[in-house]
């Protein structure tokens, strides 16, 4: 913390928005030990006065300020709230703040950036105006400036604002606005269409915009926490002009605004025409699907110039503008009741086509469109839509359930077609098998036969031969060659025995300590352990050593079972040339390939690592790094412990990591199965684990990995292993989040400390701060977590496991 201290002179620093435009980007700061706040600009286009612009930015240093904001209070007082009183308290409040700050400063230009997100509240409960950075050169209402907090307050606070909008049945930003005004009991709708071209003036001025008209459409959208068939109760309708062969474009449009279910209701469309040109005229009446009613439409100009005022265009009944309109989306519908429009979506449009104009210039004055439209009441409308909706999903629900029992019964047909067919098969495989069994026993009756008959033939010969001098010779010496017979027997299973016993008494893989620790039931006073295991150890799966598996090596090794020899002695003379296994954690090809000098030499793999390989920080396996553990586990080296004995007889069990790229812990903790197989979490990944798809460690994805690399799958090799062979070379991932090429061309010296960038990254790299990806930065994820690196995690580790749920930041600009 303290060498931060010195590098970093700010207590924050706040990064430019990347939806601003160049011109207005800024770099927000507050230096250490300061009681202010620096603002500077990143662009060189700067102009201090209104010349091109209505915006300008105030950039002067400003006081800082501790306390809460005042939206952090708003939140407080909404989430999973039971009453709106609290919320509306502040709401009238704030309004009264703005009022006072209009009344301080006579009409001020830099209201319009009062904002609960901008104001502090002290421990008195007062409110103070912050980062007045926008400077406006219209005179701006206080009806304006909560118009724009009302706008933005749901905009950012989303979900958090669902309980408060189930309470109010507020469903989009336009009723929560609405909301906010009756608390006040303020007029909105005579201002609404100036309150939204202001803030789009300004949006457009300072950000980057996909489109035009998004203030309009934004207020329009339902919340996304709403379910689909929540419904507003305002609605807005939309007027487009088009030329003879011109498109409609939005911004040749505008909108009207108005509450559902207030009878009949005037709409007033006022636009200007730039073009001479008008002769096409297109109605959106609705923003949804419904009934509505039309009872006429009027189209007119007002010729300013000479205060004149001509109608154009008028339909005087829904009947008339039925006929006239090219409907898109829209039905209509006579009957008893009477005459009534139906929307099928969310965009229904009624085109007009106007008639001659007469030479009329247009462009001299502005027009009106006015009609007359009503909408069922809401609670009606959305009731009747909500039983529309509840039918149509009982209706689907039962459409599904019909197709999934006719699926299960045509799966049930299935099996028992192919169980017929197999109990076919079975019935004509017997039926051969007793044709076959019929033929046998008369064949058998047939040998029988003449059997007997060499038997009677063989038993009149022996008669004749027992009466012959040789047999009554043979007779007396039988004994003797019965116990000359047996003394061969016992001469050749004692050399067998001896011989064993030399092979394994000269070998260091028989450790007699081990052996009469783990069988505390050899008798010394009567039995050589040695003698112990090759006549009984053997038979009872003991091993010899702490590194010879005596069951893993005859379950991998049938036929070494099937010939009678001795496993121990079988591994010692022909195994290990044959790059058997003695374990699950000694891998002798892998051994044999890293160490040819072992090979060379003609050394067992296995005593040399016992005796030799360990103390030189040799490698049994892939995953288990000599280096590593006796690194990590001090205690292990100054017991002077071969460090896979000790991870083999306790490091297992106590948790402990074999090497950088297999993390115990972590495989147990996603694999909580593993521990009621009786094997160790290494033993399981390595013989099970792997060809389940399971992960290693949390930077190394099984599936992923495969997935990318299905040849590995293929050939049956621990994937692993395999990238630890061929990774680095290939340049493969071992998962998403780390690029082995990015890594590697950023840190160029990886290449020369024999660790690939993985284990580099695992034990070094995170700790000095390189990055694994582009897109994630270890030096920036420890200064804002500080807690990770005092902990000694792993920044990339950390964020997979905690920090992304957390919401925390991978790199500053994201």
């Amino acid at each position: 913390a303290v060498r931060l201290n010195e590098v970093f002179e700010n207590d924050f620093v706040v990064f430019p928005d990347l939806d601003r435009k160049p011109r207005y980007r800024t770099l927000t700061r507050k230096p250490r030990n300061q009681k202010y706040i620096v603002k500077r600009s990143l662009s060189d286009d700067k102009d201090d006065n209104f010349s091109d612009t209505d915006i300008r930015q105030d950039l002067s240093n400003q006081k800082y300020i501790r306390g809460d904001l005042l939206s952090t209070l708003w939140l407080k007082s909404v989430v999973e709230c039971d009453s709106t009183s609290e919320f509306e308290a502040l709401i009238k409040k704030y309004y009264n703040f703005i009022l006072q700050f209009y009344q301080k400063h006579h009409d001020p230009n830099n209201a319009i950036d009062i904002l609960p997100f901008n104001i502090i509240v002290d421990d008195k409960g007062s409110y103070t105006a912050i980062d007045s950075e926008w400077l406006f050169a219209e005179s701006v209402s206080p009806e304006n400036v909560l118009f724009r907090t009302l706008l933005w307050f749901p905009k950012i606070s989303g979900p958090l604002l669902k309980r408060l909008c189930e309470l109010k049945g507020i469903g989009n930003i336009l009723e929560f606005i609405e909301y906010g005004f009756s608390i006040l009991s303020l007029p909105l709708m005579k201002n609404l269409n100036n309150f939204i071209d202001t803030e789009e003036r300004f949006q457009t001025e300072i950000y980057f915009q996909k489109g035009i008209n998004n203030i309009k459409r934004m207020i329009e959208e339902p919340f996304q926490f709403w379910s689909l068939d929540k419904q507003t109760h305002i609605n807005s309708a939309q007027l487009f002009w088009a030329g003879d062969g011109q498109r409609y474009f939005e911004n040749k449009s505008v909108y009207a605004f108005t509450p559902l279910g207030r009878g009949p209701q005037k709409l007033l469309f006022i636009f200007y025409n730039p073009d001479k040109n008008l002769k096409r005229l297109r109605l959106k009446p609705m923003n949804r699907p419904g009934f509505f009613n039309l009872f006429h439409a009027t189209l007119k100009w007002m010729d300013i110039k000479n205060d004149e005022e001509q109608i154009l265009f008028r339909l005087d009944d829904a009947d008339q503008i039925a006929e006239s309109a090219n409907m898109e989306d829209v039905l209509f519908q006579k009957n008893i009741y009477g005459n009534v429009f139906l929307s099928t979506s969310n965009e229904p449009y009624m085109d007009f086509e106007l008639p001659a104009l007469n030479g009329l210039d247009l462009r001299k004055g502005p027009l009106f469109f006015d009609v007359m439209i009503e909408w069922p009441a809401a609670i009606e409308y959305f009731s009747a839509g909500k039983t529309l909706a509840r039918m149509k999903a009982l209706q689907e629900k039962n459409r599904t359930d019909y197709l999934n029992k006719i699926w299960e019964l045509k799966q049930k047909i299935s099996r028992r077609q192919k169980q017929i067919e197999q109990q076919f098969k079975q019935i004509e495989q017997q039926s051969k098998q007793i044709e076959s069994n019929r033929i046998n026993r008369y064949q058998d009756r047939i040998q029988i036969v003449e059997l007997e008959r060499r038997n009677q033939k063989v038993f009149r010969s022996f008669e004749t031969i027992k009466q012959t001098l040789p047999w009554k010779v043979f007779k007396k010496l039988k004994k003797t060659i019965i116990l000359l017979f047996r003394n061969t027997v016992r001469k050749i299973m004692t050399f067998r025995l001896d011989r064993t016993y030399e092979i394994i008494k000269h070998s260091c893989l028989f450790d007699i300590s081990y052996y009469l620790r783990q069988n505390p039931d050899v008798d010394l006073s009567c039995k050589d352990p040695i003698i112990h295991f090759i006549k009984r150890g053997v038979v009872n799966n003991l091993n010899p050593g702490p590194l010879f598996d005596t069951a893993y090596y005859l379950s991998k090794n049938p036929d070494v079972s099937a010939s009678g020899m001795n496993p121990l002695e079988h591994y010692i003379v022909i195994g290990a040339k044959e790059e058997k296994n003695p374990n699950p954690f000694f891998n002798t090809a892998y051994y044999l390939s890293k160490n040819p000098d072992v090979l060379k030499s003609e050394t067992n793999p296995l005593e040399h690592y016992l005796t030799i390989g360990a103390d030189e920080g040799r490698d049994p396996n892939p995953l288990f790094s000599t280096a590593y553990y006796l690194l990590k586990n001090p205690d292990v080296s100054s017991a002077g412990m071969n460090p896979l004995v000790h991870f083999i007889d306790t490091g297992s069990v106590e948790g402990r990591d074999p090497g950088p790229l297999f993390n115990t812990a972590f495989y147990v903790s996603k694999n909580p199965d593993v521990l009621a197989t009786g094997l160790s979490p290494l033993e399981h990944y390595l013989t099970i684990g792997a060809d389940e798809d399971r992960d290693p460690n949390p930077l190394f994805s099984t599936a992923y990995y495969l997935f990318n690399n299905p040849e590995v799958r293929e050939s049956g090799q621990n994937p692993l292993a395999h990238f630890l062979k061929y990774g680095t070379g290939e340049k493969k991932n071992p998962c998403p989040l780390f690029e082995t090429a990015f890594y590697v061309s950023r840190n160029p010296d990886v290449l020369a400390t024999g660790l690939s960038p993985l284990e580099h990254y695992l034990t070094i790299g995170s700790e000095e701060g390189r990055d694994p990806n582009p897109l994630f930065s270890s030096t920036y994820y420890f200064l804002k977590n500080p807690e990770v690196r005092e902990s000694g995690q792993n920044s990339l580790v950390h964020y997979i496991r905690v920090g992304s749920d957390e919401g925390r930041d991978p790199n500053p600009l994201f």
